[in-house]
């Protein structure tokens, strides 16, 4: 796990990097290694955190982030979710175009226009009412580099007042916070442990596997013994796990997020 240390952990690893190896090396689930992440964080006074991963774009693609992991309140997650809003997330969007330098934000200022963005405003004003004063700052990046796994975004919220405090905790800190993010999105897209955030069952991985072999839903049900309308199922699940339009699209996330290959 050294190895994964000084490849990740930017110009020199800190004591939370190793720290944080060492328990990558016990192979925690996808939500304990993102939960050690943020304990780790708050050391340097980073509270309230989201990590995403997204396909690598191609030229034209409007695909997005494929799974979200956040310790910001169940309330916040479950609108931002139903409403979308990660297409429409400055925060998001920032960090899907791949932009690795720190995008600072505050609530105080967070005031995008159109319905979304207003569901969004609101939803972040409430979640930083958590904060006495409710002036809740933070930064938001792109972690990486990416590769045929994708791209990684985190959203970390500071209690810093004012603009020169967060300016100064980002100076102070901003190797080891970079360092761990760096180092999470390592961790998450392995094979293993990108199937576990999205979830596919064997069966669904088998489906997608034979779709993106050229075989139509009576060929797969046919190799794998099962019904016509039992395969349907499978896809259909696996699509919405994937958060995809079609069978197409399905396979397209699986294969981008190293699910299943040829």
């Amino acid at each position: 796990m050294v190895g994964l240390v000084t490849s990740w952990a930017g110009k020199g690893a800190h004591l939370e990097h190793f720290e944080l190896a060492e328990f990558f090396a016990s192979n925690p689930t996808a939500e304990s290694a993102f939960n050690k992440y943020r304990q780790l964080l708050n050391r340097f006074d980073f509270w309230g955190g989201m990590y995403g991963l997204a396909p690598e774009k191609s030229p034209g693609s409007t695909e997005e982030a494929m799974r979200l992991l956040s310790n910001y309140s169940e309330s916040f997650m479950r609108e931002y979710v139903h409403y979308e809003l990660l297409v429409t997330d400055p925060l998001a969007q920032h960090c899907i175009a791949g932009r690795t330098t720190p995008l600072s934000w505050c609530i105080e200022g967070f005031r995008p226009e159109g319905k979304q963005q207003d569901i969004l405003a609101d939803l972040m004003k409430a979640e930083g009412e958590l904060n006495s004063e409710g002036q809740v700052r933070g930064v938001a990046f792109s972690v990486g580099p990416p590769d045929q796994y994708g791209l990684g975004g985190v959203s970390l919220m500071s209690a810093a007042k004012t603009q020169e405090e967060l300016n100064r905790q980002l100076e102070a800190s901003w190797e080891q916070v970079q360092g761990l993010a760096n180092m999470l999105h390592a961790y998450m897209i392995q094979p293993s442990i990108t199937q576990s955030l999205v979830g596919l069952t064997t069966r669904e991985l088998e489906c997608l596997h034979w779709l993106a072999a050229g075989m139509n839903v009576q060929q797969i049900a046919d190799r794998l013994g099962r019904a016509d309308a039992t395969i349907q199922n499978h896809i259909a699940t696996a699509s919405r796990k994937l958060r995809a339009n079609n069978r197409t699209q399905a396979v397209s996330r699986a294969m981008l997020l190293g699910l299943i290959n040829l």
